[in-house]
């Protein structure tokens, strides 16, 4: 069958912000009306769709936005458009304005969308915007550089005053289910202990031990850097200080890593994956995502055409590679202790779809010995790490 030719592209943001999304806005619109396309923004992600808030957009009105922080398209959650009604009614409202092809720029929850709206013959292209890194699909996503950077300067400051005040400090940072941020924050600061949901058993008496190890070698300071995933950082800080008599404080740095002007590498990979996500749609293919893997950007993932296919996995299916001979493109990035990334010190426990001898990376090296924790995975099966509560702290003397 002919494929239809594209005339009009749509192009929103969806669920959380992400510096550099502007960027990939910008690109979309010029690329798009280089092509000889008309352009139309959709205001407030799907919700917008769904209300109609859809404009006509021109080189202009993407001028000097480049370089701002947050989505000039603006974003908003939208539970009307979980449903199929809602979902049906997009449809309509795109194929109402013309919109031949959509691209979304966003992370799961909007994959998840654009999904939808593939299955309903809507041509959508996705574009990886989170600060999370948790698609499964590509090694970069917009806003994951400047957030990390912002974190990372942030806990520079906290350290700081941690030492003046010889404190053990818990920074939670942002990552939602992901360890990504928490990870290099832990490794660019030089954290004493990483926390990430990956590879965390709960067990905060080995926190204690490494903190009155540290406090006894000499160190003035204790930086834990605590991923949202985990989370409960005040209450961490509370039960550490009780069992320590160290002065504990938590710090959640929060949505300020969502915002500020975005780096050079995400302006510059945002403008090459909006560029791209044009492309695409101009070429006739559609039910895509835009990755970056292996220093290249590229539309498709694997050597098979439909390799790109919207679909979401379980975590369980996702890992069983050999059952899936078609990666997944719309679906949650790995656990990061499965991307072979460098680990710093932390307790972890298995995760309980994971084999447990496959969790620590290769070539890395673990201080404090070898891994703690480790439990055969079936006793952790069918329950949340979050029920495992922490196992009472023996107090200690310096």
């Amino acid at each position: 069958m002919a494929e239809k030719k594209i005339k009009t592209i749509g192009v929103l943001t969806s669920g959380g912000d992400a510096p550099g999304m502007n960027a990939a806005i910008r690109a979309v619109v010029r690329r798009g009306l280089s092509s000889g396309l008309n352009v139309k923004g959709i205001y407030k992600g799907y919700n917008g769709l769904l209300n109609e808030e859809i404009i006509d957009m021109s080189a202009k009105d993407v001028s000097d936005t480049i370089e701002r922080g947050g989505t000039i398209l603006y974003t908003a959650r939208c539970a009307e458009f979980r449903t199929p009604e809602g979902q049906e009614r997009g449809a309509k409202i795109c194929r109402k304005h013309g919109i031949d092809g959509l691209v979304v720029i966003g992370g799961d929850g909007s994959f998840a969308g654009a999904q939808k709206l593939a299955n309903l013959g809507i041509n959508t292209i996705g574009v990886p915007g989170t600060i999370d890194l948790d698609i499964a699909c590509t090694e970069y996503t917009i806003g994951f550089d400047t957030a990390v950077n912002t974190a990372m300067e942030a806990i520079d400051k906290v350290r700081d005053t941690s030492t003046s005040h010889e404190r053990c400090s818990i920074i939670e940072v942002m990552g939602r289910n992901a360890g990504y941020l928490a990870m290099w924050c832990g490794i660019a600061n030089g954290a004493e202990d990483v926390l990430i949901p990956e590879k965390y058993d709960y067990d905060e008496q080995k926190l204690i031990n490494n903190i009155i190890a540290s406090r006894k070698a000499g160190k003035k300071h204790h930086i834990i850097v605590n991923a949202e995933g985990i989370g409960h950082s005040e209450a961490m800080a509370k039960r550490i200080e009780a069992a320590t008599g160290i002065e504990t404080r938590a710090t959640i740095l929060g949505h300020m890593q969502r915002g500020g002007s975005p780096t050079c590498k995400d302006r510059v990979y945002a403008s090459m994956m909006g560029a791209l996500a044009v492309d695409l749609l101009v070429q006739g293919k559609t039910c895509r995502v835009v990755g970056y893997r292996h220093g290249e950007f590229y539309g498709r993932l694997g050597k098979t055409r439909h390799a790109f296919r919207l679909r979401l996995p379980s975590l369980r299916a996702h890992d069983r590679q050999e059952q899936m001979p078609e990666p997944s493109a719309f679906a949650g990035r790995p656990p990061a202790c499965r991307r072979g990334y460098p680990l710093p010190r932390c307790a972890h426990a298995p995760n309980p779809h994971l084999d447990p001898r496959s969790l620590q990376p290769r070539g890395t090296v673990q201080r404090g010995g070898a891994a703690v924790g480790e439990r055969d995975a079936g006793q952790t099966s069918g329950k949340d790490p979050r029920d495992f509560y922490p196992q009472p702290l023996r107090r200690q003397k310096l």
